[in-house]
């Protein structure tokens, strides 16, 4: 055995006790100081490439290197659902009508042994079944045929905004990158319009280098010509944000202009894009608001939901664009209040006027054997596969009771449990259409008795029956 197996005893000793500690946040600072410079930690310098576990479980045994491995699955996995990655939820396309899955496509590839395989995780998809990977020891790798074939990402900018690669089909793709240098930072997008084969970049702006400081940026291109990028500045210990700018390109991304102000980017706060036009961002306000786009993100409107008050944090998972100016929002509120530890059920709200006001409608139902990720959240990575059919990641209790694919049919009333064969640990998902998809997860790898099992890196998994089987990313 080595150093990341572990007893299952000890597992769930291990998880009671820090489901105890921390799960759910009792502060807005608990969030965002401590599970955030832990991830800020982890990644050294911000968004310098997909966060990957394995660091984490390389370095560290015995109870605390199981206590670091339960502590930054949940941490990361909050974090991609936060900052978005699923159709509705962070792909930025349309998704297709909801369809039941059909008959599966080519035969996905064998998967490597368990012993062998690399360290793989999303970077990006997008319509055209082009999805993005990252390969540890590799480097990107980029598919045209929804997971089925790689190869590998031609000429990629050096420091890439994870998880920013942002494609509008097979051939026209965007992503920021954010270059540290002696005296400023350079913000800059890189451009391809023939698949990945060649880019061509552009700077958006070059804020000074300032010890203490770092920069953050996003992109989204609502079309092959217009396009925007968020730039935060925050400082490295205390998250406080200096400044929050907005640019905006009209000629595919070689020129850029200020446009002043913007909603600021956090570390598991990016904006979050259910269609082209149309997407959200949380705000860090008390009480908090919801921040939307119907323009793709050119002007951006706070509102507060009906039922927020002082002492809660709204958590918004999932924008539905019904007809234009026709919204509904699915959200969850999580305390902030010190000695209050218990999350409100997530609820949809709607709004006629583009999100200027809200209605709540109703509570989501509720799921059987349900736990709470470590933002008390129900339901994370919720993905839109059709108006009132949606997929989400619901967090297991241990090997025995492993992270789920849930599904509703009639808009988060009524769930039932999806086959999630392959990954036992799931952080985060993305949608192509409602037949091919894309997993973040992890998969533990036991002992023939089942009494010790462990796992040393994470992977991803794709499907192409809508969710019902999952296919290991072979590398």
């Amino acid at each position: 055995m080595n150093d990341t197996d572990f007893d299952r005893d000890l597992e769930a000793d291990l998880r009671s006790e820090l489901r105890r500690s921390i799960v759910p946040p009792p502060t807005p600072e608990y969030v965002r100081a401590r599970v955030e410079r832990i991830a800020t930690r982890a990644i050294e310098e911000p968004r310098r490439g997909p966060i990957s576990l394995a660091a984490w479980r390389g370095q560290r045994s015995g109870v605390m290197g199981l206590a670091a491995v339960v502590a930054i699955v949940a941490i990361i996995g909050a974090g991609l659902a936060w900052r978005g990655v699923g159709p509705g939820n962070g792909a930025g396309r349309p998704v297709a009508p909801p369809t039941l899955p059909g008959t599966p496509g080519p035969s996905f590839p064998p998967a490597p042994d368990a012993a062998s395989s690399k360290s793989v995780t999303m970077s990006a998809w997008a319509g055209g079944l082009t999805g993005i990977i990252s390969v540890a020891d590799v480097g990107m790798r980029i598919t045209h045929d929804g997971g089925v074939t790689w190869s590998a990402l031609a000429s990629a900018p050096a420091h890439p905004t994870d998880p920013d690669f942002d494609f509008l089909d097979a051939t026209h793709g965007f992503v920021s990158s954010v270059d540290v240098g002696a005296t400023n930072t350079s913000v800059s997008v890189y451009r391809t319009s023939d698949g990945a084969r060649t880019w061509q970049v552009a700077q958006v702006t070059a804020p000074p280098t300032e010890a203490g400081w770092q920069v953050d940026a996003s992109s989204h291109f609502s079309d092959a010509s217009h396009g925007i990028v968020l730039v935060t500045r925050f400082q490295s210990d205390t998250l406080q944000t200096q400044e929050c700018q907005l640019f905006t390109t009209d000629d595919g991304g070689a020129g850029w202009t200020g446009k002043g102000a913007g909603p600021c980017l956090g570390v598991f706060t990016w904006p979050n894009w259910s269609t082209l036009q149309t997407g959200f961002i949380s705000s860090p306000t008390d009480p908090s608001s919801v921040i939307t786009t119907v323009d793709g993100g050119r002007t951006w409107l706070a509102s507060e939901l009906p039922d927020a008050s002082s002492g809660w944090r709204v958590v918004p998972q999932l924008l539905i664009v019904d007809r234009p100016g026709q919204l509904r929002l699915l959200a969850s509120m999580t305390p902030t209040t010190n000695g209050q530890y218990t999350p409100r059920t997530p609820a949809v709200y709607s709004s006629s006027d583009g999100g200027a006001t809200w209605t709540k409608e109703y509570e989501i139902g509720s799921i059987a054997d349900a736990t709470r990720n470590i933002l008390g959240l129900s339901v994370y990575s919720v993905s839109a596969l059709g108006p009132d059919r949606w997929l989400a990641l619901q967090q297991g209790s241990g090997i025995e009771n492993a992270d789920r694919l849930v599904q509703t049919l009639d808009a988060g009333r009524t769930w039932s449990v999806m086959p999630s064969s392959g990954f036992t640990r799931a952080d985060g998902m993305g949608w192509w259409d409602a037949r091919h998809g894309m997993l973040q997860g992890m998969q533990w790898v036991c002992n023939a008795s089942g009494s010790s099992c462990g796992s040393d890196h994470a992977t991803v998994f794709m499907t192409n029956d809508g969710g019902l089987t999952w296919h290991q990313v072979p590398f």
